[in-house]
């Protein structure tokens, strides 16, 4: 039986690496690689799909 931990999801957004999610209880811990999305560093959500929206929210401000 494999541990809930291990598992780890690469997130793109936009042809941009954003960092590494893992999964912990509660959901998937964000784990940044791109500066750009630091503010969202060591978040918990629920979802994938919850990272990948705050991640464009992130990208619309700033254009």
């Amino acid at each position: 039986m494999a541990s809930i931990a291990n598992e780890r999801v690469i997130i793109e957004v936009a042809d941009l690496d954003v960092g590494i999610a893992i999964r912990e209880r509660g959901g998937f811990r964000l784990h940044i690689s791109n500066p750009r999305f630091n503010k969202l560093d060591g978040s918990l959500f629920k979802h994938i799909d919850q990272i990948t929206r705050a991640v464009r929210r992130l990208l619309s401000r700033r254009s």
